[in-house]
């Protein structure tokens, strides 16, 4: 080690490389390091010893427990035979570390240490390599635990392991699919959330359906293999060969009943891992486009949400706006441009199919443009109608303008797809098009005005 490197960082190298990629073996390192600087603790290394034969103790449960249902590969074979000889030379170490409990002699704590991070390094590389070897294997299902009665089940059949196994797996998915069934008969029940939840809801009942016509034979396949086989339970039992081989029945036919249930299952688990992706990336999309929306309609001026009970809207220009509540009322042309702004921005249209709206929507406002120099003030105004009729058409003329320049603003999007030009461009031509429904509003109500003060007048006549 260079001795230009400061002393602390050395020793935290040299520390370092005695490391292993288990945190409990790391653990034991460091108690006994401590032990041997004389600032150790003999209750608290005991515990970690203890807590390190428990891991060995679960880890050769879980290596029994599966091994019998492991393909028999050349890989397996091998690194199986290195992992029991690690698990036996795991427990050798602790053995010989617990002896410094008993007479206190480094010695025990150096050579057992050795031990067990050679044997943790054999154990975790072995099981990497069979765990390379597995995620190599096809998958029959993307649930784990049909997959595991799928694999195994087929194996059984190809006479690979006993029948205990396939059977054990069944258990297992039985209970899963009961907790399923009650959770989409739940679900059911309820209001779909989504669109994509209404419409994958059936498919989902039907792939159980399915899956369940699947189970239902397995369930007849081992009630037959009980029959032909008291030894059943037993993982020691004899093969599939050997209990079907002893007075087989001619009117059931074990392997096409299992093989025909085994694709039920599968058909089944696929076909409801493929509805809830439906499910899931039809909540995902409507979130995102719920969020885009707020995101986009936050940044239109004065269209975030206002005082409570209240708020900012887009809506076709009807009825004015209910008392307390603000929003930008519109003539239904004006709403197709921003219905077409928000399909564009979410690729539900085309640019082309876009700008078309754009091109119709600045054809009309231009020709009411060309019109506005018929607009001739009447005869017979009083100052102060004549002051209005200026105001209105200066209204006029300033919406429609306006309503061209946020047209153009949005048209820019066609070429760069720039969003901003979508939202500057859109809150002008919202708000020049809710000018003009007020003044529309305005000169309707004025018209109604004079119609009743000309009947008024006739009426007095």
């Amino acid at each position: 080690m260079d001795p230009m490197i400061p002393k602390q960082f050395r020793e935290k190298f040299t520390q370092s490389t005695d490391l292993t990629r288990s945190p409990q073996v790391n653990e034991l390192i460091k108690i006994c390091r401590e032990i041997k600087e004389g600032r150790g603790d003999t209750d608290i290394l005991k515990a970690q010893i203890d807590v390190l034969y428990d891991v060995h103790e679960a880890m050769n449960l879980a290596y029994d427990s599966l091994a019998p249902t492991q393909p028999k590969t050349p890989l397996f074979i091998e690194k199986g035979a290195k992992m029991k000889a690690a698990f036996d030379e795991l427990k050798e170490g602790l053995d010989e570390v617990s002896l410094y409990l008993e007479d206190e002699d480094a010695e025990h704590i150096d050579m057992g240490l050795d031990t067990v991070k050679k044997a943790m390094d054999d154990i975790l590389d072995t099981s990497d390599a069979l765990k390379k070897e597995e995620d190599a294997v096809e998958v029959l299902s993307h649930s784990p635990p049909v997959n595991e009665l799928l694999r195994i089940g087929k194996g059984v059949l190809k006479g690979e392991f006993k029948p205990i196994y396939f059977f054990r797996r069944y258990q297992v998915v039985e209970d899963m699919y009961a907790k399923t069934s009650r959770d989409i008969e739940k679900l059911s029940k309820l209001p779909p959330d989504t669109k994509a939840m209404e419409e994958q809801l059936p498919v989902i009942q039907k792939a159980l359906e399915l899956f369940r016509d699947g189970l239902d034979d397995l369930q007849e396949c081992f009630v037959y293999l009980d029959k032909k086989s008291e030894e059943m339970e037993d993982p020691e039992s004899k093969e599939l060969t050997e209990i079907l081989g002893e007075e087989e029945d001619p009117d059931f036919d074990f392997k096409a009943r299992a093989e025909e249930a085994l694709d039920k299952i599968q058909q089944g688990s696929l076909q409801i891992y493929e509805a809830n992706v439906a499910i899931k990336e039809g909540i995902d999309k409507a979130v995102e486009e719920d969020a885009k929306k707020k995101e986009w309609q936050s940044k239109i001026p004065g269209y975030a949400a206002g005082p409570v009970g209240g708020g900012l809207d887009i809506k076709v220009g009807e009825t004015p706006p209910p008392a307390g509540q603000e929003q930008l009322m519109i003539p239904p042309n004006f709403k197709k441009v921003y219905d077409a702004a928000w399909a564009v921005a979410k690729k539900e249209i085309s640019k082309e199919e876009f700008g078309k709206t754009l091109e119709w929507l600045a054809s009309t406002v231009n020709k009411n443009i060309s019109d506005l120099p018929k607009l001739v003030k009447p005869k017979g105004l009083t100052e102060q109608e004549e002051q209005l009729f200026d105001q209105t058409k200066t209204g006029l003329t300033d919406a429609m303008n306006n309503t061209m320049r946020g047209l153009e603003e949005m048209r820019r999007y066609i070429t760069d797809e720039d969003t901003s030009h979508l939202e500057n461009g859109l809150d002008l031509v919202m708000r020049s098009g809710d000018i003009l429904y007020k003044i529309q509003l305005a000169g309707e109500d004025a018209a109604k005005k004079i119609q009743q003060a000309k009947a008024e007048a006739k009426k007095k006549k």
